[in-house]
C-alpha cells in the first residue's frame, strides 16, 4: 500500500491519470476485438491478448523504474540539500553535496538539463557524519559525489538534479549555485551596500563602471545616491570616460562619498598610484570597496596587469596612503589544473585558490605620497575595446 500525503496524491493525479489511459485504450480496443469476434465466430484473440499484456507490463516496468519524470509531479518542499562543489572540466559537470528526504529514503540521483533530458548518475550514499549530527540518522550516508558527460558548459550551468525516493512523488533540486550567495567575497560586497545606504544621499563613484558583459552594478544604490559611471573607454553605464590613475583631474577633492570598483583594479598598471588619487576626491569617512581576482586567466590582454591576494589590501590601503582597512575576503573557491603532472604541480588542484578576493576600506586622512610617473610608458597600445 502507497502512504503519501493529500498533496502527493494531488501532484501525481495527471501522471496517474495518463497512465490509467494508457492500459484503458487496450482493453478497449479487446473488449470490441471480443465483440466482433462473437459475431463472426472467430476465436483469433491470442494476438491482440498478448500485445495487451506485453503493453501492462510494459507500462508498469517504466512506472516502476521512472515513477515521476515530469517536472509537474515533483515535489521538492521537503528535500533538504546542499551543493558545495559544482563545476564543469573538459566535457564533464561536477557535482558534490548532501541531500536526504525527513521520511522517505533516497533510491536514486539524475542530472536534469535544460531541455528535459535525464541523465542517471552514480555516487549518492557517501558517509556523512557531520550531516547527521545535525540531522539525525536519516543523514547519516546522505552525500553525493557525481561525474556525468555533459559536453555543452552552458547545460552544465543551468542543470538540475532529480532524486527519486522509495516512495512519493521525486525531488527536484534547482539553482545548485544558490550558496554563492553565503561565499566571504560575495558577502564583503552586501556590507558595502549596507554601510553605503546609511550614508544617507551619498555620492557615489564606480570606477571601470562600462557594462562590457552586459552587467551593471546600480540595482543596490540609495534612490537617493548620485552616481557617476567613471571608465577608460565611452559605452553603455559610462557617464564620464577618464584614467583612474588621474581621477582627481575629473572631480573636485573631497567630494565623493563612496567609490566601488569591480574586477577593474587588475587592468591598472599602477594601482598605488589611482588608490592615491582616489584618496584626494574622497571626504574624510569615505568608504572604498574594491573587488577583484586572486586568481583568474590572463583576460584582456595586453591591459592585464596584477592578482591580489586578502594579504595585498594592506599594502595598498594603510596609513601612508590616508585609509584604514574595514575588513577584508576571500572567496568563490577554484582548484588550479596544470597541463603536465610534476612534483611541483602533485596535488596543486587541492591548494586554497580562490576566484574573488576584495576590501573595504574607509578614508582617515589626506596624504602627501605622489607617483609622478605617466600611465602611457607602460603600455603601447589602448585598452580593449
Amino acid at each position: 500500500m502507497l502512504h503519501c500525503s493529500e498533496r502527493d496524491r494531488a501532484s501525481e493525479f495527471p501522471t496517474v491519470c495518463s497512465r490509467l489511459r494508457q492500459m484503458v485504450d487496450p482493453a478497449i480496443q479487446v473488449h470490441f476485438a471480443f465483440m466482433r469476434n462473437r459475431q463472426t465466430g472467430s476465436s483469433r484473440l491470442g494476438p491482440t491478448i498478448s500485445r495487451l499484456q506485453r503493453d501492462v507490463f510494459s507500462l508498469i516496468r517504466r512506472s516502476l523504474k521512472d515513477p515521476a519524470q515530469k517536472s509537474g509531479s515533483m515535489n521538492s518542499e521537503s528535500l533538504v540539500w546542499s551543493v558545495d562543489h559544482l563545476s564543469h572540466f573538459r566535457g564533464h559537470l561536477y557535482v558534490d553535496g548532501w541531500a536526504f528526504h525527513p521520511r522517505y529514503r533516497v533510491r536514486s540521483i539524475s542530472v536534469r538539463l535544460p531541455d528535459g533530458k535525464l541523465i542517471k548518475a552514480r555516487g549518492y550514499g557517501l558517509t556523512s557524519p557531520d550531516i547527521a549530527t545535525h540531522h539525525g540518522d536519516r543523514a547519516k550516508r546522505c552525500r553525493f559525489s557525481l561525474r556525468v558527460a555533459v559536453p555543452n558548459a552552458d547545460e552544465a550551468r543551468q542543470a538540475s538534479l532529480v532524486f527519486r525516493m522509495s516512495r512519493g512523488p521525486a525531488a527536484l533540486a534547482e539553482n545548485l549555485n544558490r550558496n554563492l550567495g553565503a561565499d566571504p567575497f560575495n558577502q564583503l560586497y552586501l556590507q558595502f551596500h549596507e554601510m553605503v545606504r546609511s550614508l544617507g544621499a551619498p555620492t557615489i563613484v564606480e570606477v571601470g563602471s562600462r557594462a562590457r558583459s552586459g552587467n551593471v552594478h546600480v540595482g543596490w544604490l540609495p534612490k537617493d545616491a548620485t552616481y557617476t559611471g567613471f571608465d577608460v573607454r565611452d559605452g553603455p553605464n559610462v557617464d564620464l570616460v577618464g584614467d583612474a590613475h588621474k581621477i582627481s583631474d575629473y572631480f573636485p577633492n573631497s567630494s565623493v562619498d563612496a567609490i566601488f570598483s569591480l574586477s577593474t583594479i587588475e587592468h591598472l598598471a599602477m594601482p598605488w598610484k589611482a588608490v592615491v588619487e582616489m584618496n584626494s576626491i574622497l571626504k574624510i569617512g569615505g568608504l572604498m570597496f574594491v573587488g577583484t581576482h586572486q586568481t583568474w586567466p590572463v583576460h584582456d590582454a595586453p591591459w592585464d596587469f596584477w592578482r591580489f591576494s586578502s594579504y595585498t589590501w594592506r599594502t595598498l590601503f594603510n596609513e601612508a596612503t590616508g585609509f584604514e582597512i574595514v575588513d577584508v575576503a576571500m572567496g568563490e573557491r577554484a582548484s588550479v589544473v596544470a597541463d603536465f603532472l610534476t612534483p611541483a604541480t602533485a596535488g596543486l588542484d587541492l591548494q586554497p585558490a580562490f576566484l574573488g578576493s576584495s576590501v573595504i576600506a574607509r578614508k582617515v586622512g589626506s596624504t602627501d605620497l605622489d607617483w609622478d610617473v605617466d600611465p602611457s610608458m607602460t603600455t603601447d597600445s589602448d585598452y580593449p575595446a
